[in-house]
């Protein structure tokens, strides 16, 4: 007898994702890795990259003060 779908974590994911589906939502991320417990749900892996790198402090800054900037006028 398979007893892992009574698992705490997966009975969590199961009211999580009942209650996503019934707001209309139709993805929700599952965190990385190719577990076993994602197939029962049919995922499928979607990169989720995003982030920058600095060179320097002065460039960090200068890049925040320009988004500021283009914010307040648009």
């Amino acid at each position: 007898m398979e007893l892992s779908k009574y698992s705490p974590g997966m009975m969590a994911y199961d009211m999580v994702l009942e209650k996503l589906v019934s707001k209309g939502k139709t993805h929700f991320y599952l965190g990385g890795g190719n577990y076993d417990y994602k197939k029962k749900y049919d995922s499928v892996e979607t990169a989720v990259t995003g982030g920058r790198v600095y060179r320097s402090l002065w460039l960090s800054v200068r890049y925040r003060v320009r988004l500021k900037i283009d914010k307040y006028l648009h």
